[in-house]
C-alpha cells in the first residue's frame, strides 16, 4: 500500500502493470491490512477482475504458507509475483511468451546481497534456488515473477502440499517448495530480463529508488529484443 508517487501505490502500480502486459484476473494473497486493501480495490477504476484470499496464518508463518492458502486457486495457468516487487511489464510480457510450464524471471549478476533470491543454472535451467545457495552455485537473481503452465501448475501444487507437511514449514519460503517440485526431477526454466528495470522494495533506501525512478517501470518499451532463455547467445 505504500505510495510510490503520482498517485499509486505498489499494489496499483502491479495491477497496472499486469494489465498493460494483457493480465485480465489477479488474485491477492493478504494478512495484515486485508480491509485496507480490499477498500483500495473497491475505489480503483480497471477492467481487471481482482480478488482476495486471506492467509489466517500470516503472523505466524512465512510465504510458504502463503501461496500454499491460495492453492485452490490453482486450477489453470497461473502468473506468481511477490507483493513488494516494482517491475516494467515488459517483464511479464517476455515471460509470458517463454516456453515451458515452469519459467522463472532471472537477472544475470556477479555480487549478491544477503537477502537477494539467488538461483543455480544449468544452461537455461534453474537447478537451485534459495537465499543461502553456496558462492560457487551462484548464477543470478531470481526477480520474483514466475509462471506455471501446464503440467507445471499440478506440481508446484503437488510441492507446496509436501512442503507443508516437513518440520519448520512454518517458517519456509515458498520457494522451498520450488526446489522441491525441481529435485522431482521437473525442469525449471530460467528467463533472462536483461536491462528491463526491476526493484525489490524491502527497505526504506529500495523505496526511495522506485520512487525518483518511478517512469522506469511504467512506460512501456516500444521495442523488445526477441525472447531468449539464461544461457542462450544473445
Amino acid at each position: 500500500m505504500l505510495s510510490l508517487g503520482e498517485g499509486e501505490s505498489i499494489l496499483e502500480h502491479q495491477l497496472a502493470n499486469l494489465e498493460i502486459a494483457g493480465i485480465d484476473n489477479a488474485v491477492l494473497i493478504c494478512g495484515f491490512g486485508l480491509e485496507q486493501i480490499r477498500e483500495k480495490l473497491r475505489d480503483r477504476k480497471s477492467g481487471m477482475a481482482v480478488r482476495t484470499v486471506y492467509n489466517p496464518f500470516y503472523a505466524v508463518a512465512d510465504n510458504l504458507i502463503s501461496l500454499w492458502s491460495a492453492r485452490s486457486e490453482m486450477e489453470g495457468d497461473f502468473l506468481l509475483l511477490n507483493g513488494d516487487n516494482v517491475f516494467h511489464p515488459d517483464i511479464v510480457r517476455e515471460l509470458l511468451c517463454a516456453e515451458g510450464d515452469c519459467c522463472i524471471a532471472v537477472r544475470a549478476k556477479r555480487e549478491f546481497d544477503t537477502d537477494d533470491m539467488k538461483v543455480q543454472l544449468e544452461g537455461d535451467a534453474v537447478v537451485g534456488i534459495g537465499k543461502n545457495l553456496a558462492p560457487d552455485r551462484r548464477h543470478g537473481q531470481s526477480v520474483g515473477v514466475m509462471k506455471f503452465t501446464g503440467r507445471g501448475v499440478s506440481a508446484i501444487r503437488r510441492s507446496l502440499e509436501d512442503a507443508v507437511t516437513e518440520l519448520g514449514a512454518i517458517e519456509s519460503l515458498f520457494t522451498d517448495a520450488l526446489q522441491r517440485m525441481i529435485a522431482a526431477g521437473h525442469r525449471a526454466r530460467a528467463v533472462d530480463i536483461g536491462s528491463l528495470p526491476w526493484a525489490d522494495v524491502d527497505t526504506p533506501d529500495d523505496l526511495k529508488f522506485a520512487r525518483e525512478n518511478l517512469r522506469l517501470f511504467s512506460l512501456p518499451r516500444p521495442g523488445v529484443s526477441r525472447r531468449r532463455a539464461v544461457g542462450e547467445p544473445a
